[in-house]
């Protein structure tokens, strides 16, 4: 998804409907090859649905990675005239939006604007790719022998993940000694030298530390690392970061930190699992679900004896919509919820639910790229809503999609309806462990900074309103269709 909004981003309005008009749509099944390993490319790809993989090789075939909905392919070979560097397979049934390169040359020779805007476009995605395989390294073979030089973080860090690696050390032994529970003391005491570790991550590695960027990346490339071991043995923190949907936060990784199960391998990877899922970052997951639900519940109680129409963009699992509709059968009687998603597997396992809940007379679930909607590439039949808002949506789009994002809802939303975004503040804590050790970069926002995204909308005005849940993570801003 970063590639697509990266791109997309330093491009107009009028940049992007030219693409997606004169491109065309194609559908992969399963397994169905979009590129092979060192064939020329002769289009420029833009993933809207499904996961698609990326691997190198024929006898010896090694998977690099996976690419989601907004994900580009092709740049390159537009700038070199390239052969693809490895093959891209559907993982599952995808659409692609298809570009010929020969109409996107010809477009650039003949619009000097639009040639400006796209290589621009295109040098971000190129220095973020470039940041990001400098990142990637350390996954893939050790550094060289040489260390730079001592410094103070680097010993405090290392001093920590010494503590971390003995105190897990001192509970593997208690657990092969015996066929009893680990000792409770055992177990907090490996939870708060995780919870010390992350703390330290982000006092010297995290945003307000004004290190040089590049030492701070070397550490954490070292960090990760170091962690990726425990990482490997938990169920709920492996998925973090192996990103099998083609990003952190989708449907059944939000899923397991609602339903708080820990898993692993043998007896020690639930307990790591159990740690990871304890962290700050994840319970303020959790309290976004409770939140949501009661904003849903206040929605359906204020104009009780008409019908509620609630929208939710990008929200599955949806489980605070469910919640709503099982505590407060009553209450909720005539609330009429659409619920929007990118990923199909995710629409379907909406649609399941409703149906095992009851509830599938009241809830439409449709399948869509949002990127591709609220740039107004697409279009969903929505009647004025009383209530429109995004769990964590946010927290993948730049300024400008937000604020598109905004203007779509403004536009859907009755007059008095109420619009409610979720963002991850500036504030939290575990940044720094998400951005290295996860890879799972998310866009931080602090109270003035998503008041001026309203502002600049076509809500005219900062949020009426900004909330937080216990962690003071995650934060709500709230405005009124005037």
């Amino acid at each position: 998804m970063q590639t697509g909004l990266i791109f997309f981003e330093k491009l107009t309005r009028e940049d992007i409907e030219w693409t997606f008009n004169n491109g065309s749509e194609l559908d992969l099944s399963p397994e169905t090859m979009l590129l092979a390993e060192n064939e020329p490319v002769e289009n420029f790809y833009v993933i809207l649905q499904g996961i698609l993989r990326v691997v190198v090789g024929k006898k010896t075939v090694e998977n690099l990675g996976t690419l989601g909905p907004g994900d580009v392919i092709g740049e390159i070979s537009l700038l070199n005239n390239g052969n693809a560097p490895a093959t891209i397979k559907a993982s599952e049934q995808a659409k692609v939006l298809v570009l010929p390169h020969s109409v996107l040359e010809q477009k650039i020779a003949e619009d000097d604007a639009f040639s400006g805007r796209f290589y621009r476009a295109l040098a971000r995605i190129l220095s973020y790719q470039l940041r990001d395989t400098n990142r990637r390294m350390g996954q893939i073979k050790r550094m060289r022998g040489e260390r730079p030089a001592e410094s103070s973080p680097r010993r405090l860090l290392a001093e920590a993940i010494r503590k971390l690696k003995s105190q897990f050390q001192a509970v593997a032994e208690q657990s092969t000694e015996s066929d009893a529970p680990l000792p409770e003391g055992s177990i907090t005491a490996l939870r708060r030298q995780i919870s010390h570790f992350i703390l330290l991550l982000n006092r010297y590695l995290g945003p307000k530390e004004p290190e040089n960027q590049v030492i701070k990346d070397e550490l954490g490339r070292w960090m990760h690392r170091e962690m990726l071991p425990f990482l490997l043995m938990t169920e709920n923190g492996g998925r973090w970061y192996s990103k099998p949907r083609g990003y952190a936060g989708d449907y059944l990784t939000i899923g397991g930190i609602y339903d708080n199960l820990a898993s692993g391998i043998g007896k020690l990877g639930p307990l790591l699992d159990h740690c990871f899922l304890d962290i700050s970052a994840a319970r303020a997951i959790r309290n976004r679900r409770q939140f949501l639900a009661e904003e849903i519940l206040k929605t359906a109680l204020s104009r009780k004896g008409d019908i509620v129409r609630v929208t939710g963009l990008g929200c599955a699992p949806a489980h605070e919509v469910f919640d709503s509709y099982e505590a407060y059968p009553e209450e909720c009687l005539n609330m009429q919820t659409t619920l929007i998603d990118i990923d199909q597997l995710a629409v379907d396992f909406v649609e399941e639910k409703a149906a095992a809940d009851g509830v599938d007379d009241r809830i439409t679930v449709i399948n869509s790229n949002l990127v591709y909607l609220i740039s107004g590439n697409n279009e969903v039949d929505l009647m004025p809503q009383d209530l429109i808002y995004c769990s964590g949506l946010a927290d993948y789009l730049t300024d400008n999609y937000v604020v598109m994002l905004l203007n779509y809802i403004h536009k859907h939303l009755r007059p008095g309806g109420k619009v409610i975004i979720s963002n991850m503040h500036t504030s939290n804590s575990c940044k720094a462990f998400m951005d290295y050790v996860l890879d799972w970069h998310l866009i931080h926002r602090n109270e003035d900074e998503l008041g001026r995204l309203f502002l600049a909308s076509n809500f005219g005005q900062r949020c009426e309103n900004i909330r937080f849940e216990a962690e003071h993570i995650n934060m709500f801003a709230s405005c009124i269709k005037t």
